[in-house]
């Protein structure tokens, strides 16, 4: 994605033919190419296609190698970047991060190495992508693995095919093939036109492709091509658009068995707009399944992010959203492209970039999960990043090939994730109003509800990240519960109370009244609050002069979380009062309907 010339800072104690790899002498594009047409120039084309006799060195089927995974460790280098996870702990783990140390390129004040690598510990994230072989990948934690590419200069060119070029990616797979495992060849091949990308040049690109992937296979049989990631903001992707082209172009150059990961990506989208991902699935799906390749049967990679603030970009409609917007559409993305076939997805980026482009407007300044304090004079970690964490916390270790859909809608979504045997549930309302949904087929008799954002209005805000999301216990009934939806996703995990003991370690330790959400409201809303004993509660809506509107709870109620949902539909417009009462707590919140 990068546009910019950055320079390579090589590790000091790695050979200088590494760095000879990215920065190459002469021009790198165009590279002269074999005639098109002729046979021995690479290219399966039609005519060669429809007499496979014809030129059968064009048109062989190079099948990937298989998935087999190295049964010995792999040995300790100069340079600790981690190996490959092993089977069952974190392999098949979707949660990633693109462009880890991206921020350096235009703000390398912001933040530390020290401080990004203890946001991925945080967050638990376990993949990145990353663009270059700096110094600090050195640094990258334990746990954490990279995927990287080939087939880029430090000025973004795609290289030449070279014999140097070939040689330079030897030595590079030679010295990387048992840390790093798969490989981008040329990421958004489709996006730029030339010197920067292969964009007007399908059939050279499926060249380079063919070469890079023989190259890397004859090093290292284990290692993954991925086809580069197909450039395409906003939505509405269809078989007539740009990137299908290009792809169908790619394939029927003859590079159609010369990558063993598809990947693709979706910029600059707004927060409801997760359902692309299906889309693009469906349509890139069809025309790889016209050459032989199912796209249910290979794995596919995605990045991908949403932003807050007020972005702008001539050809896609962003809307203006708000930290806690954007952090329900992270959980959207990631949730429903799982459902959709994705096996990773990478979000761009931990730092928001700072005039990306020349542009104070531009997304990549709005995506990323940590405020850059470049862009408005301060930094905080947003309520995307929290979100990004607590999903990581809640769905790590379901199994990723068994996600159901429950209900997709009337603007409710539900979706069944089993992690060790055990369901969660993970929902949200994409209507404007508040909607209640039962879940069923529960074989437990309580679950927890998890708002996936937490109860601020932005990550600033965030005190105590174990008291920042809102929590509710609650009681199945005949199988089912029920639950109201506000704006903010929902994760519902089942458990059971088998004892008194279990039972009370549930129970809250204090008197507490939450905030309403959601607020400002038309004309519905939820109202909790937790009890520690079981006593007499009184919760009450008064107006801004004190006077009684309504009764909402009058009597005894059992130790536990509690919540009320309180209807406005008869009331203006304006600024109320509710006050919780025990005998020995009052707690006064305010909450404004709007109209």
């Amino acid at each position: 994605m990068n546009k910019i010339i950055i320079p390579i800072v090589i590790v000091a104690v790695i050979t200088i033919g590494i760095g000879a790899f990215f920065v190459f002498q002469k021009p790198a594009f165009p590279e002269p190419q074999p005639s098109i047409g002729k046979c021995g120039d690479g290219i399966c084309d039609a005519k060669e296609k429809a007499n496979p006799n014809l030129c059968p060195q064009d048109c062989e089927k190079k099948q990937p190698a298989s998935d087999a995974k190295p049964t010995t460790a792999i040995p300790t280098t100069t340079l600790a970047l981690t190996q490959e996870p092993q089977e069952g702990v974190s392999k098949d783990s979707p949660f990633g991060i693109f462009g880890l140390y991206e921020w350096k390129l235009d703000s390398p004040k912001v933040a530390s190495v020290s401080d990004i690598n203890n946001y991925l510990k945080d967050i638990g994230i376990k993949w990145v992508q990353e663009m270059y072989f700096t110094k600090e990948l050195n640094e990258i934690p334990e746990g954490v693995y990279i995927y990287s590419r080939v087939g880029r200069e430090g000025g973004n060119k795609p290289p030449d095919t070279s014999e140097k070029y070939k040689e330079a990616l030897r030595e590079i797979i030679k010295k990387y093939k048992g840390k790093i495992k798969y490989w981008e060849v040329s990421t958004e091949p489709n996006g730029f036109s030339p010197p920067m990308g292969w964009k007007g040049y399908p059939k050279e690109y499926a060249i380079f492709l063919k070469e890079t992937y023989t190259i890397i296979k004859s090093e290292c049989s284990d290692c993954r091509v991925v086809f580069g990631g197909l450039f395409g903001t906003g939505i509405g992707v269809s078989e007539n658009s740009e990137s299908a082209k290009f792809l169908k172009a790619v394939l029927e150059a003859g590079a159609a068995h010369y990558f063993d990961v598809f990947e693709f990506k979706q910029h600059a989208a707004n927060a409801n707009d997760y359902q692309e991902l299906k889309n693009r699935m469906e349509v890139f799906g069809k025309i790889l399944a016209d050459y032989g390749i199912d796209i249910k049967k290979i794995p596919v990679f995605v990045e991908t992010a949403t932003h807050d603030g007020s972005p702008s970009l001539p050809r896609v409609k962003l809307l203006p959203q708000t930290e806690a917007q954007q952090a329900a559409g992270l959980l959207k993305y990631y949730v429903y492209g799982l459902k959709s076939g994705i096996d990773k997805i990478f979000w761009n980026l931990i730092i928001e970039r700072h005039n990306f482009g020349g542009r104070s407007d531009s997304p990549f300044n709005f995506y990323g999960l940590v405020n850059n304090p470049d862009n408005d004079g301060k930094s905080h970690k947003k309520l995307a990043y929290y979100t990004y964490k607590k999903m990581v916390e809640v769905l790590e270790g379901s199994n990723w090939k068994n996600i159901q859909a429950i209900q997709e809608s009337s603007g409710i979504y539900i979706y069944k994730f089993t992690k060790q045997g055990t369901p969660i549930w993970v929902a949200w309302n994409d209507s404007s109003v508040t909607r209640t949904i039962t879940i069923s087929g529960i074989t437990q008799n309580r679950v927890r509800t998890t708002e996936a954002v937490p109860k601020y209005e932005s990550g600033k805000d965030v005190i105590d990240y174990a008291k920042a999301f809102q929590t509710d216990t609650l009681v199945v009934t005949n199988g089912a519960v029920a639950l109201t939806l506000g704006q903010r996703p929902v994760f519902v995990e089942a458990f059971t109370v088998t004892s008194v003991e279990d039972e009370r370690e549930n129970i809250p330790k204090e008197f507490l009244l939450y905030q309403n959400y959601p607020n400002p409201f038309n004309p519905t809303t939820t109202i909790r609050f937790s009890l520690p004993q079981r006593t007499y509660t009184t919760l009450k809506v008064f107006d801004v002069l004190g006077r009684e509107v309504e009764a909402l709870v009058n009597g005894e109620l059992n130790a536990g979380e509690h919540s009320v949902v309180f209807n406005a539909k008869d009331l203006p417009s304006g600024v109320y009062l509710y006050r919780l009462t025990t005998p020995t707590f009052s707690q006064t919140k305010l909450m404004e309907v709007i109209k």
